[in-house]
C-alpha cells in the first residue's frame, strides 16, 4: 500500500449524517492546510468513503487491512465524536483504544482530533488513562471532555480545548431551499420547524414530544419537519412521535450531501434536536435550538456556546419542553446574534484542530531533523 500522511480513525461508514460531516470537515481543514496530504480513512464502507470523500479508505474491521494501513501511515488521526467511551459497549472502547495502543508501538505519532470523552465506567479507566497517556496530542471539543480527561489522570500529552470538528464545514450558505422543500414533500408556503430524535428508554417521550410538536405548530403556523440522523436507530421513534401527533408533518431525507443538509436547516424557524449534530448544524447555520439532553455531550455542547435552552430527554413535561421552544422562538433575533458572535469563534477553533494536527505531522521524528 502506498504510504499515508494520516490515517483517520472514526465511526465512518455507517451511514450516520453527523459522523460523515465530521469526516468532510476534517478533510476540508487538513487539504486546507496542506492541500498534498495523503489521507487514508477507516471506514466501514471504504468504496463509498473513498468515492465521496476523493480519499484512500479500507475496512476498519479487517485486521489484516487495518495493520497494512497503520504500518504505512505517518500518523494516526483518532477523531472526531466521542470516541473514548463506553456508553456504546465496552468492545467499542476497546477497539479504538487498541488501534491507538497498536499505532503507539509502531512508533506513529497519535492525535486525538477534536474529541468528545466519556462516560466511561470505573473499570475501564485505568487503560484508558495508560494508552491516552502515551499519545502526543489531544483536542477536545467541550469542558466537559476536558474535565473527564483531567479526572481520568490524563496529563501528558498536549492537551487544547478547540471545538466541533463540524464547525470548520465549508458549505453553500445561499437560501433558496425551493427545490429541496419540492423534493422532500415539505410545503413551501409556510414556515417550518426541525425534529431530530433519537431511540431513548423514556416510554412516555413520544407522547410528550408529539404534544411539544403539535402545540408549537398550532401557535406558530409552523410546518414540523423530522430529521432521522441515523435511520436504523431514529426512525422508529420519529414514526412513533408521528403518528401520536394531531398535525400533519414531513420528514426531511438526511441521505444527502452535507451542503444540502445545512441548507434546509437554516431555513428553519427553530430546531429541537437529542442528536449532537443537528444542534452543532442549527449553531453553524444561526438557528435558533433547542437541546434534548439524552447523554452529557450534548447538555456540554449547549453550554460551550452559552445556551440554556435545554432539557432533559427524560423529562416528560410536555409543558415545560414547549416552554424552551416558546422562549426559543420568541427570542430568535437575540439567540441568532448570540449564534453569531459564537459561531466566528468556534469555526476558528475548529480550524486550529487541523493547524496542530499539521504541526504535529512535521514535527521530525526522534532521532531525525
Amino acid at each position: 500500500m502506498h504510504l499515508s500522511d494520516i490515517l483517520i480513525l472514526g465511526y465512518y461508514g455507517f451511514k450516520n449524517s453527523g459522523d460523515d460531516a465530521l469526516l468532510l470537515s476534517i478533510i476540508q481543514q487538513l487539504r486546507k492546510q496542506d492541500s498534498g496530504l495523503e489521507l487514508c480513512v477507516l471506514s466501514q464502507n471504504p468504496a463509498e468513503t473513498a468515492r465521496i470523500y476523493k480519499v484512500k479508505a479500507v475496512k476498519r474491521d479487517n485486521p489484516i487491512a487495518l495493520i497494512k494501513a497503520l504500518l504505512s501511515c505517518k500518523m494516526l488521526l483518532v477523531g472526531g465524536g466521542t470516541l473514548v467511551q463506553d456508553g456504546t459497549s465496552t468492545k467499542s472502547l476497546l477497539y479504538y483504544l487498541y488501534v491507538i495502543r497498536f499505532a503507539l508501538m509502531l512508533g506513529k505519532k497519535v492525535m486525538l482530533y477534536a474529541n468528545g470523552i466519556g462516560p466511561l465506567k470505573e473499570e475501564n479507566h485505568s487503560l484508558t488513562r495508560k494508552i491516552l497517556n502515551r499519545v502526543q496530542l489531544i483536542t477536545l471539543r467541550d469542558k466537559i471532555a476536558a474535565d473527564e480527561l483531567k479526572s481520568l489522570g490524563v496529563t501528558k500529552p498536549e492537551i487544547r480545548l478547540t471545538a466541533d470538528a463540524a464547525f470548520g464545514l465549508d458549505y453553500d450558505e445561499s437560501r433558496d431551499i425551493s427545490e429541496l422543500l419540492k423534493k422532500n414533500g415539505i410545503p413551501e408556503n409556510k414556515g417550518y420547524f426541525c425534529v431530530a430524535v433519537r431511540d431513548n428508554k423514556n416510554p412516555d417521550f413520544a407522547t410528550a414530544m408529539a404534544r411539544v410538536c403539535d402545540n408549537i405548530s398550532e401557535k406558530y403556523g409552523l410546518y414540523p419537519v423530522f430529521m432521522p440522523f441515523q435511520k436504523t436507530k431514529d426512525n422508529k421513534i420519529t414514526e412513533e412521535i408521528r403518528k401520536k401527533m394531531k398535525v400533519e408533518s414531513g420528514l426531511f431525507d438526511t441521505e444527502c450531501c452535507i451542503s444540502e443538509l445545512l441548507k434546509f436547516i437554516s431555513g428553519a424557524e427553530v430546531l429541537i434536536g437529542m442528536r449532537l449534530h443537528s444542534l452543532i448544524y442549527a449553531a453553524i447555520c444561526r438557528v435558533p435550538l433547542m437541546g434534548l439532553v439524552y447523554d452529557p455531550k450534548v447538555k456540554g455542547f449547549m453550554e460551550y456556546i452559552g445556551l440554556e435552552s435545554y432539557a432533559d430527554a427524560d423529562n416528560t413535561d410536555a409543558a415545560g419542553l414547549e416552554k424552551i421552544c416558546v422562549d426559543c422562538l420568541d427570542n430568535s433575533d437575540k439567540i441568532k446574534n448570540r449564534l453569531e458572535e459564537n459561531y466566528k469563534i468556534m469555526r476558528d477553533k475548529a480550524e486550529e484542530n487541523a493547524a496542530l494536527a499539521v504541526r504535529l505531522l512535521k514535527v521530525p521524528p526522534k532521532g531525525k531533523k
